[in-house]
């Protein structure tokens, strides 16, 4: 090429195929970057969002040792504070605040040894102090909680041993007492010189210091906002915040609902279940709830003081066809004092089933026969008739009628009287003026104890053996199977105890209820396990999200 000479020009062909191939390469390596990314990075929970449930009814006193009497103030209460002990997904318990425990051979001195460097919300530490000022609140006869728990702590020694560790001694061997030991802890240094019978007044019950996995941001009549505890050493929530707004009913939820006011339903009752089916992007998450329903006969009144009459009934009534036609299908039929999930429930105790060829030829062995063709069997010139008592909700009514529908099938004529729970408790429980009653257990404890309910000297008021149930040997089983820490034992003393139960029937063991809960599609990572009641549907709030972010899929896999 001659000095100067600037070389051919490129035919205009040939530039034109230089520049097709330059952009063909760019889109393949283009597409081929996104298939790169799109294959090596994955979507993973993000912290940040906000969590806004519709819950009905408002707070009162969100404090551990109160909380009982008000769901939302149990749902609080669950979330700002955290006890000794908690109870796993299993049903099990197993320790929170406190590090470890051990038990005497004796099973009389329980020995709790708390987790060091634990922090209440303000930063002061959580020591053997809150432990015992908590317990001691409640042997008070003047506390303001639940009445149970002052009988069973009133006769618990409690004492700090050193800045971590507290004792207890108890009176008598009682196998359940480590459920007892749950209950959230409140701040020594807070609460120390109050009285128990102020302390419904103290302003700590708007403005409460926990030692939960978040804190109170703020409280108004309309909602409740809440945010990560910081000190918390549990595991972090992804949620920035959590607020629980607060509506008067079911209907104004679900409203909510539909106007996106809220992401999450507490609780969806059974004959809503078709409205809550049809509301858009709702999951809805359903578990067994610790609790059973019976309907209990009064053993001391006639004619159910004849055991033969109370099984035929026992017999005639169809658990199936109940839960389907009263319950929306919300509940698993329960053939026994236990429910199933319980360890010391015994499948091989066989139950009575629903057999209305069985009941009737109970009856007319007792000399029950419908002499005037009436419909109705009568013995004596009498009539067997029955009234069965209830609440006055549109469920417990329900059901009642759906048993007296049942029992007339069998010739037994039942009337329903549904009560308020005042009329309910103190003018047909109490005094046990009743012959039968629909009877809700709320309070399932992980140990199951059966003394309460069906030991002799619980027959009369306060205590809850409302049948006026009394058999000496199912007295003695219940006083061992309390005592004994040998859970192989107690099982096998559970197991007899079912089988008298079923022989005697001072009650018809119905069912066990099913909770709904409902989350828009929106909010991921929610789980459901066996719930105790509502609040423990928090037992995994730390995985709830409502963010996400991409990265790398092996840091994912890494738990990065």
């Amino acid at each position: 090429m001659a000095p100067g000479n600037r070389g051919e020009r490129m035919p205009r062909s040939s530039r034109l195929a230089a520049v097709l191939t330059i952009c063909g390469i760019v889109l393949i390596g283009v597409v081929l970057a996104r298939q790169v990314v799109h294959v090596s990075t994955v979507l993973v929970p993000a912290e940040g969002g906000t969590y806004t449930e519709g819950v009905v009814g408002a707070p009162q006193w969100p404090n551990p040792v109160l909380a009982a009497f008000n769901e939302t103030d149990e749902d609080l209460a669950r979330l700002l504070f955290r006890g000794l002990t908690r109870v796993d997904e299993h049903s099990r318990i197993v320790p929170d605040l406190a590090e470890s425990w051990e038990a005497s051979g004796d099973a009389l001195v329980y020995t709790f040894t708390l987790k060091a460097g634990l922090k209440w919300q303000d930063g002061a530490p959580v020591t053997a102090d809150d432990a015992v000022y908590t317990f001691q609140l409640m042997q008070s006869p003047d506390f303001p909680g639940p009445p149970y728990l002052v009988e069973l702590w009133k006769t618990v020694r409690v004492e700090k041993v050193d800045p971590l560790r507290v004792r207890f001694t108890l009176s008598e061997p009682f196998a359940p007492f480590l459920d007892y030991t749950t209950v959230g802890l409140l701040p020594a240094h807070i609460l120390g010189n109050t009285l128990p019978a102020d302390l419904v007044k103290h302003p700590f019950n708007t403005a409460p210091i926990g030692n939960g996995p978040f804190i109170l941001e703020r409280a108004t009549s309309e909602e409740v906002v809440l945010r990560p505890n910081p000190l918390s050493d549990g595991p972090k929530p992804y949620l920035e915040r959590l607020v629980l707004r607060l509506y008067p009913d079911t209907d104004a939820v679900f409203a909510a609902y539909r106007r996106g006011e809220v992401d999450g339903i507490r609780a969806i009752p059974a004959d809503r279940l078709e409205d809550a089916a049809g509301l858009p992007a709702l999951n809805l998450y359903s578990a067994p709830v610790a609790q059973a329903t019976w309907l209990i006969f009064n053993t001391q009144s006639p004619p159910l003081d004849e055991t033969a009459l109370r099984r035929a009934l026992t017999l005639a009534t169809d658990r199936q066809r109940l839960i389907v036609d009263a319950l929306h299908g919300q509940a698993l039929p329960l053939y026994g004092p236990l429910l199933p999930t319980s360890w010391a429930y015994s499948p091989a105790v066989e139950q009575a089933a629903y057999d209305p060829e069985q009941a009737r030829a109970l009856l007319a062995e007792a000399g029950w026969a419908d002499s005037d063709g009436d419909g109705t069997r009568d013995k004596e010139g009498k009539a067997l008739a029955v009234e069965i008592v209830c609440l006055n909700t549109p469920q417990d009514v329900r059901v009642a009628e759906a048993i007296a529908a049942q029992w007339q099938e069998v010739g037994v004529r039942a009337t329903v009287a549904p009560l308020s729970a005042g009329e309910l408790a103190n003018d047909y429980l109490r005094p046990r003026a009743f012959q039968a009653v629909l009877y809700h257990w709320l309070d399932v404890t992980p140990d199951p104890d059966m003394y309460p309910f069906w030991h002799s000297t619980q027959a009369t008021d306060p205590g809850q053996n409302f049948a006026q149930f009394r058999n000496r040997d199912a007295d003695e089983i219940m006083e061992q199977a309390r005592q004994t820490p040998d859970t192989v034992l107690r099982q096998e003393l559970y197991a007899r105890l079912q089988e008298i139960l079923r022989d005697e029937a001072p009650a018809i063991f119905l069912y066990q209820p099913v909770y709904t809960m409902g989350v828009r599609d929106t909010v991921q990572g929610v789980t459901l396990g066996p719930v105790f009641s509502a609040s423990d549907r928090f037992r995994s709030i730390a995985g709830w999200y409502v963010q996400t972010r991409r990265v790398v899929a092996s840091q994912a896999r890494q738990g990065h």
